[in-house]
């Protein structure tokens, strides 16, 4: 699968089939975990997100809370007590991933809600981040081509006329 081209039947059906494999398996777990037939969570879930407030109605999720709160109920299902320690684990972001983030912090700074803006100015920052967001996809989609086995690159992010 690359970006710069369509996707196989094959490759379709490949996705397809995983995607169907990953929902099965997460309705079973969602059903053994709340002591329910698999039908019953699937005529729930149907591949659809539930907000927070939603599942916990449906009997989707135990409680709503945080991270930490997270964290601390396996800690206590564990019987770690206070006597644990979190480290994230994660992979190192591609230099792509590294400059969207960038980007992506500067713009809600730059663009952020501030609750002493009026709506109309709201609605233009918003307006005036998707442009933003839009010129960055199509400079990352310019990067994702570059193939230099060293990566070495020079490119210029302005516009040449």
């Amino acid at each position: 699968g690359r970006l710069d081209r369509a996707l196989s039947d094959d490759t379709k059906a490949i996705i397809q089939r995983v995607t169907e494999y990953g929902y099965q398996q997460f309705i079973s777990s969602v059903a053994a975990a709340r002591g329910k037939s698999v039908e019953d969570i699937d005529r729930i879930a149907r591949g659809r997100v539930w907000s927070g407030k939603d599942a916990l109605r449906l009997g989707l999720v135990d409680e709503l809370g945080t991270l930490d709160d997270a964290i601390a109920a396996v800690a206590v299902r564990a019987g770690l007590g206070d006597d644990y320690g979190v480290r994230f684990v994660e992979k190192p972001l591609s230099f792509q991933e590294r400059l969207a983030l960038s980007f992506a912090t500067r713009a809600q700074i730059w663009f952020g809600e501030d609750v002493f803006v009026s709506k109309r100015e709201r609605s233009l920052r918003r307006i005036s981040a998707a442009i933003g967001l839009d010129r960055l996809q199509s400079e990352l989609d310019a990067l994702a081509r570059f193939n230099d086995p060293q990566g070495i690159y020079a490119y210029c992010f302005c516009r040449v006329d």
